[in-house]
């Protein structure tokens, strides 16, 4: 996900996408006044409360640390304009400000770790987690929009997560990013705005596991044609880890385009084998299991077959 993000006087906008909304918010619109609501969220996501950013009772730090934390990114449009955002690391203190007026649209994104190496952020000030890549602060409230809006959930690329070893942020090369996303969008007008807005969110995300059989020695090369970052697994890495990866085509349709998926088997001498090579359609919210079996160093056949359940489950197999 490219970042274009732009720092105000009065408010920091979110930027979440590499295309910029084509039109500008309307503070005058979010002035003819509000009502709040409260936001739940349904659907494929599950929240709990954490202490996410406060003291436990104990005055220890949460275990959980924000870089692996769910945020969510949420605007309020008046007439397709957007009038209201809120950045929120705490799912049970959504406070909607809807306008009193006009066609509402109500739009969330939810983001997650999941298994890379998390979320670029930082504490800047009073437990205050800064997230640059969204350009905003997780300030768990709704603000008015002052400038022009940098968010469109319709383009999840390429998000900024910490690198291996936790120290900065990562080179943005590949198309999907390794985080766990979720998407939910409502209307209705403002004279019929319900008591509660009950968001249904839809997971855009698949999963990947690695199933081994002769893998003895060598490295297990991975590459997924820069659409996923590539992936190097030794003996001794836990293969039965599950990877999963955000894909924006997902919020429209319940498979990937086709991905050229290679797995190559490294020798301790350095030489390398190719075990195979296929296009594999990965869906949404489907665990694949990719299956490999390392040839026989006595006879350097290799052998490749591929399987799938979270919803359910699919199998390739190499």
């Amino acid at each position: 996900m490219k970042f274009n993000y732009l720092i105000l006087a009065s408010a920091l906008c979110i930027g979440v996408s590499c295309q910029k909304s084509n039109k500008d918010v309307s503070p005058e619109a979010a002035d003819a006044g509000f009502k709040n609501v409260m936001l739940t969220f349904s659907g494929d996501i599950t929240t709990s409360q954490s202490p996410l950013g406060r003291k436990t009772d104990n005055n220890s730090v949460a275990a959980r640390t924000f870089a692996d934390s769910t945020v969510y990114a949420i605007t309020v449009k008046k007439n397709d304009v957007a009038v209201y955002y809120g950045f929120y690391n705490r799912p049970d203190s959504v406070m909607l400000k809807i306008p009193n007026s006009g066609n509402i649209i109500v739009e969330a994104l939810a983001i997650r770790k999941a298994t890379g190496p998390g979320f670029y952020c930082y504490n800047a000030y009073d437990d205050k987690i800064v997230y640059p890549w969204l350009g905003n602060i997780a300030e768990n409230r709704m603000d008015t929009l002052t400038g022009s809006l940098y968010y469109n959930i319709d383009s999840l690329y390429r998000y900024n997560m910490f690198t291996e070893d936790g120290t900065s942020v990562s080179d943005l090369t590949t198309t999907n990013s390794e985080a766990d996303s979720y998407v939910g969008r409502i209307s209705f007008a403002s004279a019929q705005t319900p008591a509660q807005i009950t968001l249904s969110m839809r997971r855009v995300s698949f999963g990947i596991r690695y199933n081994t059989s002769n893998f003895n020695s060598g490295r297990l090369l991975v590459d997924f044609a820069d659409v996923m970052p590539a992936k190097a697994f030794p003996t001794t890495y836990d293969l039965s880890k599950q990877f999963i990866y955000t894909a924006n085509e997902l919020q429209w349709r319940d498979s990937t385009k086709p991905v050229n998926l290679t797995v190559k088997w490294e020798k301790p001498d350095g030489s390398i084998v190719v075990v195979g090579q296929k296009n594999v359609t990965f869906y949404r919210n489907v665990l694949t299991n990719v299956n490999i079996t390392v040839p026989n160093q006595s006879t350097g056949v290799p052998q490749m077959p591929l399987d799938t359940n979270w919803q359910r489950t699919a199998n390739i197999d190499f």
